[in-house]
């Protein structure tokens, strides 16, 4: 470990002064394992050890034809012609954290490891303001909320009764405003209040518009997904 004296001189300042040290001296300090790590204003460290319930909204492992069941008389239901046990493929709709919180705490976990294991795909919603929402949260100056504020004006679906332009006199009241108490929570509360919260994601409907630059990769995924829904 070497540290230019510059380094040595500021950790000293930060530990007499009783403060913890940034991040950066934590990789300088201590060279074990190295592990890159994403860090935000608001991030919290706790683990996520909720166990819920999944339920079964619908169910599509019932044999196609007759022979079927009778080869297979252990494996399907005579009444229901539901699968009675082992399974191949679950799709789980929710929260990830949540999700995989109650994979592995929850009684779910032994049917998967009695199975051998498994491998799990993750998808999620393609973003649309929901990810002008994002870089709300992490925004940690005024300015940079400024600078958000004219991409959202440009390029979001905003609220029907939103003024998409900026008026010199707008932009200069809303600076004033991070400068109060609580200025920059008070400025990201209006900007969320200027997106329209039901366009948070890409619509299926609208996967086909250039403007939403959805890959061809994407595309051939939700019609494998969607079938026939996807073509409207």
């Amino acid at each position: 470990m070497k540290l230019t004296n510059n380094e040595i001189r500021d950790i000293n300042r930060y530990l007499e002064k009783g403060k913890p040290l940034p991040e950066k001296y934590r990789f300088l300090l201590f060279e074990d394992k190295r592990e890159v790590e994403l860090v935000w204003n608001g991030k919290i460290s706790e683990v996520c050890n909720v166990v819920l319930p999944f339920q079964v909204i619908e169910q599509v492992d019932e044999p196609r034809e007759e022979k079927t069941v009778k080869l297979q008389m252990d494996l399907f239901d005579m009444q229901t012609g539901q699968q009675i046990k082992g399974w191949n493929y679950k799709l789980i709709w929710g929260d990830n954290k949540l999700i995989l919180s109650s994979l592995k705490n929850g009684p779910l976990r032994e049917e998967i490891e009695a199975q051998g294991g498994g491998d799990f795909i993750y998808c999620e919603l393609m973003k649309y303001n929901e990810a002008f929402m994002d870089k709300i949260q992490v925004a940690i100056t005024s300015k940079e909320l400024v600078k958000i504020w004219k991409n959202i004006a440009k390029n979001s679906f905003l609220n029907w009764y939103v003024n998409s332009e900026m008026p010199e006199e707008a932009i200069n009241d809303f600076i004033e405003i991070g400068k109060a108490e609580n200025g920059l929570d008070k400025q990201k509360k209006l900007l969320a209040e200027l997106l329209n919260k039901n366009q948070l994601y890409v619509n299926l409907s609208e996967i086909d518009n250039e403007d939403f630059n959805v890959s061809e990769e994407d595309k051939e995924l939700n019609r494998l997904f969607y079938g026939e829904t996807y073509n409207g």
